[in-house]
């Protein structure tokens, strides 16, 4: 039986060795046939250090940290954004992106140093969910609600009332964490298998489950509202002049950047996770290429944690918050 137990743990070792393996070769050029095809690969063996990949993973961990950090000093210390349900909105998704930069790259990165995960079964599939469940999903519910925030301020007086006011703004605020842990943490913790250290959906209900709560929804819902937000606004930018809460009515020009980034760079990732042990190749053609996909898919996922960021500065509350706390340090320099 001694020997039976040791035989079981060699093997789970094996597959948890090889669940590592699989999230490195998500981000560097290893060739698929290297695991999917080679009948000798041993699944614990380590795969070779990229240090061009490790850089790669530093750089984008700092600025991933750097723009989202701008966005959760700017919005607490400037009484209009703060004041805003969008910023606020903005600041949930902020705090969800730091989490790729703060944790998510620097344990890849981690991973390529030591070339196999140390820190056990519990953390690989919680850096698993987080990345690639969790965290797309309270941005991509962040920006479906700031969206509609948008149509609600141009098409209802009442609301660009109440959108003032601070409490509201928290509130809803927290709703992308809310409506993420609710949905679907269950179903993450149902699809732990830790034989095999990664999350694992034993049906194709479950699957199907992951899909309608998920990424899809959220995407559609993203679409529709970024394009009737700017039909809005062409439609009204000639009717008011200043809209109903005394603010000039601005062109949803960040919003619709932001919604294109967001779709776009989460798209190829999440359809290969909603595929993932469906999508088989025939062919080392067709393997290279689905790793190939994989790959740009995997560094988009991390991309996207800087980008938005980066492009909400088309927003001028923003950039007008810069310009009162700059006034203010110079001002307080001067005297």
């Amino acid at each position: 039986m001694r020997f039976l137990k040791i035989l079981r743990q060699m093997e789970i070792e094996k597959e948890q060795a090889y669940a590592s393996v699989l999230m490195y070769m998500a981000l560097g050029p290893t060739r698929t046939k290297q695991v999917y095809q080679d009948e000798n690969y041993q699944r614990n063996e380590a795969v070779d250090k990229d240090n061009t990949m490790i850089a790669l993973l530093v750089v984008w961990s700092i600025l991933i940290i750097l723009f989202n950090v701008i966005l959760l000093v700017l919005i607490p210390c400037y009484w209009k954004l703060r004041a805003s349900v969008k910023h606020m909105l903005m600041f949930s998704a902020a705090i969800a992106d730091l989490v790729m930069g703060l944790v998510v790259c620097p344990l890849i990165a981690d991973l390529g140093v030591n070339r196999k995960f140390l820190h056990g079964c519990s953390t690989q599939m919680s850096l698993q969910a987080l990345s690639t469940i969790i965290v797309p999903s309270v941005t991509t519910w962040a920006v479906l609600l700031i969206n509609i925030n948008y149509i609600l301020r141009i098409t209802s007086y009442y609301y660009c009332d109440l959108s003032q006011k601070i409490g509201m703004a928290i509130s809803i605020a927290v709703t992308p964490w809310v409506l993420t842990v609710v949905i679907l943490v269950p179903q993450l913790v149902a699809g732990v298998d830790e034989r095999k250290c990664t999350l694992y959906f034993p049906s194709e209900t479950a699957r199907k489950a992951v899909i309608v709560t998920s990424f899809v929804p959220q995407c559609i819902g993203i679409f529709i509202t970024f394009l009737v937000a700017f039909v809005m606004y062409l439609i009204r930018r000639d009717e008011l002049v200043l809209d109903a809460a005394g603010e000039r009515l601005q062109a949803p020009s960040d919003i619709c950047l932001v919604s294109f980034l967001t779709l776009s760079m989460y798209l190829p990732k999440e359809l290969l996770l909603l595929n993932q042990g469906f999508t088989q190749c025939t062919s080392e053609v067709e393997c290279d290429a689905l790793h190939w996909i994989r790959i740009l898919g995997t560094w988009e996922l991390l991309g996207k944690s800087f980008f938005v960021p980066l492009a909400w500065t088309f927003c001028h509350q923003l950039r007008e918050a810069v310009r009162s706390l700059w006034e203010q340090a110079t001002w307080n320099q001067k005297f």
